[in-house]
């Protein structure tokens, strides 16, 4: 009771059906901070939390997503990336069949409203290599014994639009 689940795998092109490669349940922690430091040899990155100021180190294997918020696209990029392919712009008239998520046709969990993992899932993704000192950068990871050293569940770089 209490735990979280988080999966990565396979969306059916409908959208209807999930395959999962892999399943990680437990407590998950989320943390922004400015990159200080990348060693892609070791699969490190050193940041400084935003919130508590406070020096984290990243572990980011292979199995991680890492993934880059374009800087061109600046805040209103997020609407952008929601919006269906062909869809009117803000007061014009959505495709028939589309929904404000972005997706047609709807289905279970798809109809309505913004969905962040399916604007994620757009995203380009990037090696460790393309994280650079200075970029903000959020961090999804599980729960550790110590609060200092986290494993990523997934990256994005680019972050400070947000």
């Amino acid at each position: 009771m209490g735990d979280q689940l988080r999966a990565l795998g396979e969306r059916a092109p409908d959208g209807t059906r999930f395959t999962p490669e892999k399943v990680v349940t437990g407590a998950f922690r989320t943390v922004a901070g400015t990159v200080t430091a990348v060693d892609p040899a070791t699969g490190e990155v050193k940041i400084t939390e935003a919130e508590k100021k406070q020096a984290l180190t990243i572990v980011v294997k292979s199995d991680a997503v890492l993934r880059r918020f374009p800087s061109e696209m600046g805040g209103g990029g997020m609407m952008m990336m929601q919006r269906p392919s062909g869809a009117a712009p803000a007061g014009g008239q959505a495709p028939a069949g589309a929904t404000q998520g972005g997706a047609a046709g709807g289905g279970p969990g798809r109809g309505g409203g913004f969905n962040v993992q399916d604007m994620l899932e757009r995203l380009p993704t990037i090696s460790l290599a393309d994280v650079k000192p200075g970029e903000m950068i959020i961090v999804s990871s599980t729960k550790g014994a110590d609060p200092t050293r986290l494993t990523a569940i997934s990256l994005l770089s680019g972050a400070e639009p947000f």
